[in-house]
């Protein structure tokens, strides 16, 4: 009885990671970049980059490791600028096109509210495409 119930076991388990295997997709996102901070007025944005491979979770298409990627900006400002206070925020499209849009909007907004804007360059800043990371919610 008692193998039975580790057989069980062992077969339960291996379902739920054949489920969670599928649950995530492979595919390339074009991601920037924008560092506020309450108490500079200058607004730091990266460039449009290409991340091929990214881990999109397959149901939202929502980026599983989003936060790895806002954490590399924040590290850049803590390392470059001295700044750790600066608040980061990822955006993430599905195309280039979207992307430049979506940054053109975020880049007039804070123009419109009197901040300066500053783009890093590529050459100073780029994301380190994340891998190895696994979707855990449910399909």
């Amino acid at each position: 009885m008692k193998i039975l119930k580790i057989v069980i076991s062992f077969l339960f388990v291996m379902l739920v990671n054949v489920q969670f295997a599928g649950a995530q997709n492979k595919k390339t996102v074009y991601i920037f970049g924008l560092g506020d901070s309450m108490r500079d007025s200058i607004v730091y944005t990266t460039a449009v980059q290409r991340i091929d491979m990214a881990n999109v979770q397959k149901r939202t298409d929502f980026l599983l490791d989003r936060a790895d990627y806002s954490q590399q900006l924040k590290d850049y400002f803590s390392q470059r600028l001295n700044d750790r206070t600066r608040v980061c925020v990822l955006y993430v499209c599905k195309s280039e096109k979207a992307a430049y849009k979506k940054l053109y909007k975020v880049r007039s907004n804070y123009l419109d509210e009197g901040a300066i804007v500053k783009q890093i360059e590529t050459s100073d800043f780029a994301f380190v495409p994340i891998e190895g990371v696994i979707d855990n919610s449910e399909e």
